[in-house]
């Protein structure tokens, strides 16, 4: 047998493994789309189908094949759900991608800073695709959000540096047009920064520090009481039942101390947490959101962005139980 030393140069080794090597190191160039709309390309039709089915949400939208009406029109006449397919299409190219978030992050009633920060942007074709994108999901029944935040991340992923760079600071200028952050607005930012930043920015991940749920009993209070208030009425109870599941006795914070502000600082805390305690704290949120017997959209929503942030994957068994 034959030892390959690992301090002679690569190419002397990979000659002795494989003799008939030319010498040519294999080149997969990343490709950058353009920002232009590229609605005369390929349908897809049939992905946006395969991704609404995949959420369950397929019977309540009408096919744009068998149903060509449903796209015809104003747009202030046509529901969210008749513009389902068209737009999950339109999410396949960047500038259709980026007016769809925007849009999702747009005020019901007409705010001229958010258009204001869209316009300074500068991103051509941008401001009037957001202001039509965004009348039309006015009334976007929640269990669509995630599904288009989804559909949305791959095109993105397409986008270069520098204009990634670009929409990233144009997204937090939106956000942030108002002067508060909604809790809707912070999941939607954590889980493109979760899914996008590590692409284009150096990022180091947190360093574990807490190797015991009690050490966390504060972060938690607060996490389990955000998502207990927003998931049912008796709130004290579904928060007893995230308590249970983490066999750690917890006191629901005051609902006045409960803002975004507390909430964010609370889940870059479980951040910190080692892996092995993580994935019974996603379960013990999963507890508090079933309370009730069924997690709403905007309940499986903030788990995912909790998930991101403190960078544990859902496990497919509890994702399952919550996705029914």
């Amino acid at each position: 047998m034959e030892f390959v030393c690992y301090s002679s140069p690569l190419d002397l080794r990979i000659k002795r493994l494989d003799p008939s090597w030319d010498g040519a190191f294999i080149k997969r160039p990343t490709e950058h789309r353009a920002l232009q709309s590229e609605m005369g390309a390929e349908s897809g039709s049939v992905q946006a189908q395969r991704a609404m089915a995949a959420a369950g949400l397929l019977d309540a939208a009408i096919n744009i094949r068998t149903q060509p009406e449903a796209l015809s029109g104003t747009a202030p006449e046509q529901s969210p759900e008749k513009l389902a397919p068209m737009l999950l299409e339109e999410a396949q190219h960047p500038l259709g991608a980026m007016s769809l978030i925007l849009a999702l992050l747009w005020h019901s009633e007409p705010d001229s800073r958010q258009l204001n920060a869209v316009q300074k942007a500068n991103i051509r074709g941008l401001e009037p695709l957001v202001s039509l994108r965004a009348s039309e999901l006015t009334d976007l029944p929640p269990q669509w959000r995630l599904l288009f935040i989804e559909s949305c991340l791959p095109t993105l992923k397409t986008l270069s540096a520098e204009q990634y760079s670009q929409f990233r600071q144009l997204l937090l200028n939106v956000i942030r047009a108002d002067g508060r952050i909604e809790l809707f607005e912070w999941c939607l930012f954590q889980l493109l920064r979760h899914y996008l930043d590590p692409q284009y920015m150096r990022i180091k991940g947190a360093r574990p520090r807490y190797k015991t749920v009690a050490q966390v009993k504060a972060p938690l209070a607060t996490a389990l009481g955000t998502l207990a208030i927003l998931s049912s009425d008796d709130a004290d109870a579904a928060f007893q039942r995230g308590s249970a599941a983490l066999e750690l006795p917890l006191v629901l914070p005051d609902k006045q101390s409960l803002d975004i502000r507390s909430f964010g600082q609370a889940i870059d805390q479980l951040a910190s947490c080692y892996p092995l305690i993580k994935a019974p704290i996603l379960k013990a949120m999963a507890a508090v959101a079933r309370f009730d017997g069924v997690v709403c959209p905007r309940e499986l929503t903030l788990i995912k962005a909790i998930a991101a942030v403190i960078d544990c994957p859902i496990p497919n068994s509890l994702l399952a139980d919550m996705s029914q």
